[in-house]
């Protein structure tokens, strides 16, 4: 991985230019841009946005077309990179990385320059990012307070504000909003929530007003009309993907697998979702049209190393948000 730091070399001469190269290697700091070695991708339409620790690699953020093919390692590095989410405009994606120290942190890959922004620094973990769908904010959870609850930042990681108060050993986590932007639906593992091992499904203000919890579950993920959500669910002591409406009501259980299927993602036109599923313990990323119909597996394992392919998020310009 190269440091990218701009400097004008005007009319220096070529011993000065390696003194001032030689400097700036030197001095860049922890938060200066980053550049992996990798192909521009640019145009994200019809892609798919994954975590993969395929190549013997730590967990990586890696870019597919929705077929499954054509996989490019985006972050391509020997860090834990997690949570991929793509921007409004499809030209970015926010994710959760160790890229600067031991402690998780939010940082931005613009798919049209390979150029990497870290926009949160604290010695506590912030993980989950997720786009606002104006683009404007971005919602995560941190344990920046503490324990883990779910904060607000502008784009540019400014303005952070923290919109659920858990203050025990459970946590908030995991944030998608709505499509109008209004909302955030996230899992909770609070006691006044929750007396069991399984997280409940909350939805919230924006400005963390009006709780309200709708039904049992993990990993949720809103609809692009706004009228149902995805999401991890318990049935018969297995997860499942599930959809649900936004009151908790109609739960209809998508598929039926004897390990697990976990991390829902609706395409932008609500026909498909993707998900990871268990297989021997390790991970796959699936399609299935959006009544649980048509299930099909789109990654495969490189060797027989213990490789997972899991978190799938959609390109908004061929699938939503995660």
């Amino acid at each position: 991985m190269k440091m990218k730091c701009i400097v004008s070399a005007g009319e220096l001469t070529s011993g000065l230019l390696f003194a001032v190269i030689l400097f700036l290697i030197t001095s860049c700091g922890t938060d200066n841009v980053t550049e992996p070695d990798n192909t521009i991708i640019g145009d994200t339409t019809g892609k798919i946005a994954f975590v993969s620790n395929r190549e013997g690699n730590d967990d990586e953020i890696w870019i597919m077309n929705s077929d499954g093919s054509d996989r490019v390692n985006l972050t391509d590095n020997d860090i834990r990179d997690l949570d991929p989410d793509f921007s409004p405009d499809g030209n970015k994606i926010v994710y959760a990385s160790k890229l600067y120290d031991d402690d998780f942190e939010i940082h931005v890959f613009d798919l049209t320059t390979n150029n990497i922004t870290r926009l949160t620094n604290d010695p506590s973990r912030d993980y989950a990012p997720a786009w606002s769908p104006d683009g404007t904010k971005i919602a995560f959870a941190s344990r920046r307070s503490g324990e883990m609850n779910i904060w607000i930042m502008n784009a540019d990681g400014s303005g952070k504000q923290q919109i659920t108060f858990e203050n025990t050993e459970n946590y908030d986590f995991q944030p998608s909003w709505s499509p109008d932007g209004t909302k955030i639906v996230y899992e909770s593992m609070r006691n006044i929530y929750s007396q069991t091992t399984i997280p409940f499904l909350v939805i919230i203000n924006t400005d963390g007003t009006n709780e309200t919890v709708i039904t049992e579950g993990l990993n949720p993920d809103w609809s692009p009309d706004g009228s149902k959500i995805a999401y991890t669910g318990v049935f018969n002591g297995n997860y499942e993907i599930a959809v649900c409406y936004t009151d908790g009501s109609n739960i209809t259980r998508l598929t039926n697998w004897d390990d697990a299927d976990l991390d829902p993602a609706w395409s932008p036109d609500g026909s498909k979702i993707a998900f990871a599923r268990k297989i021997g313990g390790l991970r796959e990323v699936y399609l299935m049209d959006s009544d649980g119909s048509n299930q099909e597996r789109i990654t495969y394992r490189l060797s027989s190393l213990e490789e997972s392919n899991w978190f799938p998020c959609w390109s908004p310009l061929s699938g939503n948000r995660k």
